[in-house]
């Protein structure tokens, strides 16, 4: 099963789960602070991912963010089969006007 690590180091990229229909499962791995021991880092670590350029306490929260992502993604986790594919960042964009009262 990968491991995955929650960093401030990686680059966000919205494509970096685009093979989680691959893998049985998936273990995240949330430091805390100043991250985890790096013996970890270099024994355990398959792919190192970030949600974004911006300093949280500890990665629990990014956490949230991925397994949010995740189940969206899900057949039925939206009601309408073609949302997750219609939704404006999966072109890497996110609709302004989704967000803002017009």
């Amino acid at each position: 099963m990968p491991v995955v690590y929650l960093s401030h180091r990686a680059i966000a990229d919205p494509r970096a789960g685009a093979n989680l229909g691959e893998w049985a499962g998936l273990i995240l791995l949330a430091g805390r602070y100043e991250g985890i021991d790096e013996r970890l880092h270099a024994d355990l670590i398959d792919e190192e991912w970030s949600i974004g350029d911006y300093v949280l306490s500890g990665g629990e929260l990014a956490a949230m963010v991925v397994i949010d992502a995740v189940a969206r993604l899900q057949p039925g986790a939206l009601g309408d089969e073609d949302s997750a594919e219609q939704d404006s960042f999966s072109q890497g964009l996110a609709r302004l006007s989704a967000f803002h009262a017009a």
